[in-house]
């Protein structure tokens, strides 16, 4: 991340955030079903995934059935 130190930005093109975009998108594809019920338990990937969920409907979809899991389990 050199780049950004230097810069003061990290363009799209960059290695860096191509091996990070294409990391989230395994996990998104994957469905993280092992981890499903515990995974947004961290209000800051939380709010990651419902701003990439606005424009990645996988992603919405994917925090809105996380959620869903985490009342089911509240309420039990």
């Amino acid at each position: 991340m050199e780049e950004a130190v230097t810069r003061k930005f990290v363009h799209e093109d960059s290695s860096h955030i191509i091996s990070f975009c294409a990391a989230v998108e395994a996990c998104v594809l994957h469905g993280l079903r092992r981890r499903a019920a515990g995974f947004l338990r961290s209000n800051k990937i939380a709010a990651l995934f419902m701003k990439v969920g606005k424009s990645f409907p996988p992603a919405e979809e994917l925090s809105r059935k996380v959620q869903d899991l985490e009342q089911l389990i509240e309420s039990t």
